[in-house]
């Protein structure tokens, strides 16, 4: 499932972005990441892989430093 921004989707990913960032806990997650998780959500990845993004950016495992 291919993770692109149209210009259909902008207004509601700075929506959700936003949300996103609203939770303090999100508060390390980079641009790109709360991005890519919100463009997931929109796509209906499997919630468990949204989860483990979510978690991966906040923590920064797998960045390999």
């Amino acid at each position: 499932m291919p993770l692109t921004l149209s210009k259909d989707d902008y207004e509601e990913v700075v929506k959700r972005v936003d949300s996103l960032y609203a939770d303090k806990a999100n508060k390390d997650v980079t641009i790109r990441g709360a991005i890519e998780i919100v463009l997931m959500q929109m796509r209906h990845a499997p919630v468990d892989a949204v989860e483990k993004k979510l978690e991966m950016e906040r923590t920064r495992k797998g960045w390999g430093f």
